[in-house]
């Protein structure tokens, strides 16, 4: 605390010390860059000088700013959390809006915070904030990029700013955690909000934990805006100038009047109705020339989607860019965009659709993943567009632009954001399935550790055969990652795999698909294994072991189901504890059965004669008490036969992503 005689005021005086005379011109040099920072929300920057201090003999760079005698933020959440009061969301929508304001005008100015945290959000006489502490901060520029200075807390810290290069979109994080630290101040104490912050950083699941804590007290509206700024991938994280496009940010910033953001208003541009006689060219026509009138958008919209929905209807890539052209001018109307997003669902359904269509290329797919941010709480735009992203996913240079653009976020946000919603559920896991084709956009999946999404969605809708089908088949895509086994071992996804199996066993499609999965994961994964042997259902009784022969029983005449169920048989029959439990099930009669069923079908039979073989050698191992005894005749004619099939040598590989002949599904 320093007094300035001259006005006889109050001011903070920063000291930082300096080795020798060419640190402290590059600090100052640096700490004059903060003089250009005169912003309503940003703490004044009085003046900048370098004293001499004897007694430490140092040079000391000394930056003088404002003094708050309302403290911080920090010190407002310590008051609120010991009376277990919760800020008011209009509190919260105002300070959100004056920091996102202070943000954009630094970061256009090449100035990277790097600190930000509550301890240095300052509070106005009339409760406004102040972004203070910048510190010597860095300025950007060409090599804004390559910086990899560690500064501030860790807590608000972003994840990249510890593993790789960083830009201004790492404030942005900082920022949602103070907003998201607000929020808990009636709920949470300090240290538990603090570790939930560091949790998030390797746990995305962690902040949905945080955000049905506070749904009873903020609008779902906040809690969207905070997934979007809380994105692990910097890249795919929006910029302080990009959060206007989020209806919930736009509304702060207005509240605060900023000169960023104009209000949105509706068009008052009068409707001119379409004919509703008239072909998709004159309707597309009529929206062109009545450009400026939502509502006549929204009729023109109405009428293509009728039009195409026997799809067997096609519009011209020109007529599409005139939808997509809606589409941006009229970004801030839900219905459009949900209308917009509905007619190219029909227009990939028609017959005539191919993978050179216009509607994969980047220009359509990424309106798509902006209305996906822009409404995040909107249930039926969230539904048409997780719906219209599964059609794109299954070609495969559509799913890499689903990835550059940000969209395997989008949609495993959705999945997030609808816990209650099977439709969502089911095409989020559908789409889920086929993007982890890639290993790219698998490694995307699995960093945002969206296999526990799989799960989750999988154990609420446990009754609904859709969305159990497309999970299992999403845990399979999954699996094929090594990090993935790890999650489902902790996160125990295969009792929740056998317990889905059987409330569906009856119904050949669950347990072809759950077989799959469990296969995929038992043949790498000893503990997987002990798993599937641990479980017992409560009402029936039944062992996961006893499960899988039941199923293999009742599914026998299904290639498809009988093949999958043959090769995990195979799989758990190596073990000597599962050959033990699938031999009190009669699993060898069983598979004998299903061998001679499907005799043409080379792949069953070498399956069923290797997994026979291997329970047969380990009930004779049993009963001769010798672990110890050689391999019969059996195993190795069935060896030699595995041998000449390369699709069922199923060896660990040393890469971190195991190969896999999946098919996406059409």
């Amino acid at each position: 605390m320093v007094y300035d005689k001259r006005i006889r005021k109050q001011f903070v005086m920063k000291q930082i010390e300096c080795a020798d005379k060419r640190s402290a011109d590059k600090a100052f040099d640096e700490a004059q860059a903060l003089s250009q920072l005169k912003h309503k929300y940003i703490c004044g920057y009085r003046e900048f000088f370098v004293m001499w201090d004897q007694k430490n003999q140092s040079m000391n760079v000394c930056i003088v700013m404002d003094y708050y005698k309302m403290g911080d933020l920090d010190q407002l959440m310590e008051r609120k959390r010991k009376e277990k009061e919760p800020l008011d969301e209009m509190m919260i929508k105002k300070w959100t809006g004056q920091m996102v304001d202070a943000l954009i005008f630094v970061h256009d100015m090449a100035v990277i915070h790097r600190d930000l945290k509550p301890s240095n959000i300052f509070l106005t006489e009339d409760l406004s904030v102040r972004i203070g502490d910048f510190g010597v901060s860095t300025v950007m520029g060409n090599q804004r990029t390559k910086t990899r200075t560690i500064v501030g807390s860790m807590a608000w810290m972003a994840p990249e700013v510890l593993e790789r290069p960083y830009d201004e979109r790492s404030d942005v994080w900082s920022l949602a955690c103070i907003i998201l630290e607000m929020t808990t101040c009636g709920l949470m104490l300090t240290k538990a909000v603090r570790e939930a912050l560091l949790e998030m950083k390797q746990i995305p699941q962690r902040l949905e934990e945080i955000l049905d804590t506070i749904k009873a007290e903020y609008s779902p509206d906040l809690g969207h805006l905070l997934r979007t700024m809380l994105r692990r991938n910097f890249h795919q994280r929006p910029s302080a100038r990009e959060l206007m496009e989020v209806e919930y940010c736009r509304q702060c910033l207005m509240l605060v009047k900023s000169e960023y953001v104009e209000k949105y208003e509706l068009s008052l541009v009068e409707v001119f109705p379409v004919d509703h006689d008239a072909t998709i060219s004159q309707a597309i026509n009529h929206m062109d020339t009545h450009s400026d009138s939502s509502g006549t958008a929204i009729d023109c919209l109405q009428h293509l989607c009728t039009l195409t929905e026997a799809r067997d209807k096609s519009m011209t890539d020109a007529e599409k860019q005139v939808v997509l052209h809606t589409m941006k001018r009229f970004k801030g109307d839900e219905a459009i965009q949900t209308l917009s997003l509905q007619l190219m669902i029909h227009l990939l359904d028609a017959d005539e659709q191919s993978s050179d269509d216009y509607l994969y290329k980047i220009d359509a797919v990424h309106p798509v993943c902006l209305a996906m941010r822009k409404f995040g709480n909107s249930a039926p735009l969230q539904t048409t567009a997780t719906e219209l992203l599964m059609v794109l996913s299954t070609d495969e240079n559509a799913a890499a632009v689903i990835g550059e653009t940000g969209g395997v976020q989008d949609i495993l946000s959705a999945l997030r954001a609808f816990p209650n919603s099977p439709v969502i559920a089911t095409n989020c896991c559908t789409a889920v399935w086929s993007l982890c084709a890639s290993e790219e956009l698998s490694a995307i999946v699995t960093e945002e550790r969206g296999i526990l999404d799989v799960r989750n969605a999988m154990d609420i809708f446990k009754d609904h055969v859709e969305t159990v089908e497309a999970a299992n088949s999403a845990i399979y895509s999954l699996s094929l990652e090594e990090d993935n086994i790890t999650i489902m071992l902790e996160s125990e996804v295969i009792s929740s795999i056998l317990a889905c199996l059987v409330v569906h066993l009856q119904d050949s499609r669950i347990p072809r698909v759950a077989s799959l999965a469990l296969s995929s994961v038992v043949e790498v994964e000893g503990q997987c294994l002990d798993q599937l042997l641990a479980f017992k259902d409560a009402a029936s009784g039944m062992s996961g072991a006893e499960l899988v022969v039941e199923s293999l029983k009742l599914h026998m005449e299904s290639e498809d189901t009988a093949g999958n169920l043959a090769a995990l048989l195979m799989d758990m029959s190596d073990d000597d504890v599962a050959a033990a439990q699938l031999m009190k099930a009669d699993a060898p009669a069983l598979l004998e059965k299903t061998r001679q069923l499907h005799a043409a079908n080379q792949e069953i039979c070498t399956n069923c004669q290797i997994g026979k073989g291997r329970l047969l050698e380990s009930a004779e191992r049993s009963t001769a008490g010798s672990a110890a005894s050689s391999k019969p005749q059996l195993e190795r004619v069935a060896s030699m036969t595995r041998d000449k099939v390369g699709s069922l040598q199923r060896s660990r590989p040393s890469t971190a992503r195991r190969s896999s002949s999946i098919e996406v599904p059409k």
